[in-house]
């Protein structure tokens, strides 16, 4: 989770020491990128509720970061790019393509259903991300956001601090060889622990099968009330649901 931190305070520092070229896109309309642009790409920075639309396609390759900003929208669409950041109440839907690093700043919506993210995505600062498909190194989430994981794959780990919380939705899930269940918490049978520099942390493994049917096998770390918790792939929890209606009308009579 230190690499989630760390991750939020290089994105700060990029935007704000940052020098060089800039393109804009802030018109309000909608940009096709596949062709390559080697600046870096700001998006509504100055018009923040403009709504600006950039997709980055099939031969699309930003060589700097992609800061979006305000209501502007991002697609990743087959495209490449170095790392994305994203402010205000921007969105970012990626279906295909592969990037560095994506870090969500301030109340972002992030949905990956595929593709590649080579580094890490953090999420920081009222953020939340869906991810179905495709491959990421590592997570971390913070500061009471919530990442919800159905599919795809973590090559390396996944961080939780400051509230942040992980769902996985699927079945067959352990923490550290406890089954777990439906609204159980990985916390629960982690390992307390000090972290390389001197930090309180939570750690474990976490092993499963998610609804896509993709296998998950990664090791944690919490930090500051992070964490992880399970809920049944859709078909058995709504065999939950149903057998709890049943129970309150029972009890009704």
């Amino acid at each position: 989770m230190r690499m989630a931190i760390i991750t939020i305070g290089l994105a700060v520092l990029l935007v704000c020491g940052q020098a060089g070229a800039i393109v804009e896109f802030n018109d309000g309309g909608y940009h096709l990128i596949d062709y390559v642009i080697n600046e870096t790409v700001q998006v509504d920075h100055y018009k923040p509720n403009t709504g600006t639309q950039v997709d980055i396609a099939s031969g699309g390759w930003i060589k700097e970061n992609i800061e979006a900003y305000g209501t502007s929208r991002i697609a990743i669409n087959g495209g490449n790019a170095d790392g994305i950041i994203t402010f205000d109440d921007s969105r970012l839907v990626m279906n295909s393509g592969s990037i560095v690093s994506i870090t969500a700043v301030f109340n972002n919506e992030i949905e990956i259903h595929g593709g590649q993210i080579t580094e890490v995505l953090t999420l920081g600062y009222n953020s939340s991300a869906i991810i179905t498909s495709g491959t990421i190194r590592s997570i971390g989430t913070e500061s009471s956001n919530n990442c919800v994981i159905s599919g795809g794959i973590v090559l390396e780990s996944i961080g939780a601090s400051g509230n942040g919380l992980v769902t996985l939705i699927g079945s067959d899930f352990q923490v550290n060889g406890h089954n777990v269940g439906y609204g159980d918490r990985a916390s629960t049978w982690a390992t307390p622990g000090i972290d390389p520099w001197g930090h309180p942390w939570l750690t474990g493994t976490v092993m499963g099968i998610l609804d896509s049917g993709d296998v998950i096998n990664n090791s944690f770390m919490f930090y500051q009330n992070g964490d992880i918790t399970f809920v049944p792939e859709p078909a058995t929890f709504l065999i939950i649901l149903t057998g709890s209606f049943i129970i309150r009308s029972r009890k009704r009579k």
